[in-house]
C-alpha cells in the first residue's frame, strides 16, 4: 500500500436468521450444524428441526452486506449458579480474524444484553480452537464417554 492510501474496514453486521432467509441459506446452516458435531443423521435432524421451531437461533455475519458466515446458538442456565450463558453451537464460514474479532464483539454484546454471564462453546476442531482463542475465550478440557446400553 502506498503512502497515503487508507486501508478500508470492513463492516461487519450480526443479523438473526428469519424464516424466508433461513430457507434461503438452509444448506448452510446444515454444514454448519454438519461441521459442529460428530452426529448421527438422526442428532442431525433434530438439530435442524431445534432450528426451524427457533429453539437454535440461526444468526448470519454479514461483510459489507454479503453473507459470509452462520453461527446456531442456544441459551443455557446453569443450575448450579442459577447464570444465564449463551452457548455457541455451531459456527460456519471463513473470515479474516478482523472479521471475527469484530463479529465476536457483537456478539458478547449480544450476550450481555440478554443476560448472560459468558458465552460458551465446545469444539472438536483446532481451527476454532485458535479461533476462540484468539478473539479472548479461554479454554477447558471438556471430557466425554459414549455408553453403549444393553
Amino acid at each position: 500500500m502506498e503512502q497515503g492510501e487508507s486501508q478500508k474496514k470492513s463492516s461487519v453486521r450480526l443479523d438473526v436468521l428469519d424464516w424466508g432467509t433461513q430457507t434461503v441459506f438452509w444448506d448452510e446452516i446444515e454444514k454448519c450444524v454438519r461441521e459442529s458435531m460428530d452426529a448421527d443423521e438422526i442428532t442431525v435432524a433434530n438439530a435442524l428441526s431445534a432450528v426451524r421451531k427457533r429453539e437454535l437461533c440461526a444468526i448470519g455475519i454479514l461483510v459489507d452486506g454479503l453473507f459470509r458466515a452462520i453461527l446456531l446458538i442456544r441459551y443455557v442456565n446453569d443450575g448450579y449458579s442459577g447464570k444465564k450463558a449463551m452457548l455457541i453451537y455451531g459456527i460456519h464460514g471463513d473470515l479474516p480474524l478482523e472479521d471475527w474479532m469484530e463479529a465476536s464483539s457483537a456478539l458478547f454484546s449480544i450476550a450481555h444484553a440478554q443476560g448472560c454471564s459468558k458465552v460458551i462453546a465446545n469444539t472438536k476442531q483446532e481451527s476454532v480452537t485458535r479461533l476462540a482463542l484468539a478473539i479472548g475465550f479461554s479454554a477447558s478440557t471438556m471430557l466425554e464417554k459414549e455408553v453403549q446400553y444393553g
